[in-house]
């Protein structure tokens, strides 16, 4: 005959507690493990949002690439400046498996998607190369104004192109 076990109140709240931080550890680690798959978001951006060419150096010269988050939005943008007003503003989501994509290192460099390698011009976001068995899409591109004088550059979220 096994010993039967008698629990007062308290050793039953003590373990709801043990096993309640049990469940929430296993779901935190959950988030922590990298992934390539990410959630859709639950809005598309709309509207315009200003970048100060002044607060980023890199875009201020021909070649120079940034990847910013920006308020509201939900996902990075990658601004390539291709000339003196001529700029790249895309979605830095992959369309393989939505990995975050990087910006180019240098004026040469295209966009790469670290996860699986897919290539994306740095001229207007379609796809180079990309991994067997994927059916290819550029990356999502927006309207820009560029204000030469004040060295704004104006980005429309509302529309893709």
């Amino acid at each position: 005959m096994s010993p039967e076990k008698n629990y007062n109140r308290r050793d039953f709240i003590k373990r709801a507690g043990q096993l309640s931080g049990v469940l929430i550890g296993l779901s935190a680690f959950g988030n922590l493990l990298p992934g390539c798959e990410q959630e859709e978001m639950p809005f598309e951006p709309a509207g315009m949002r200003a970048i100060y060419l002044n607060d980023y150096p890199v875009l201020k010269e021909i070649g120079g690439s940034a990847s910013l988050r920006m308020r509201n939005i939900g996902f990075q943008v990658i601004i390539v400046r291709k000339s003196e007003e001529d700029f790249l503003v895309a979605n830095s989501t992959c369309t393989h498996m939505g990995c975050t994509v990087d910006a180019p290192r240098t004026a040469q460099d295209n966009l790469l998607c670290p996860c699986h390698g897919s290539e994306y011009s740095r001229e207007d976001a379609s796809v180079i190369w990309y991994p067997e068995g994927f059916t290819p899409k550029p990356l999502k591109k927006y309207n820009w104004t560029f204000d030469k004088a004040s060295q704004i550059l104006q980005i429309d979220f509302s529309v893709t192109v």
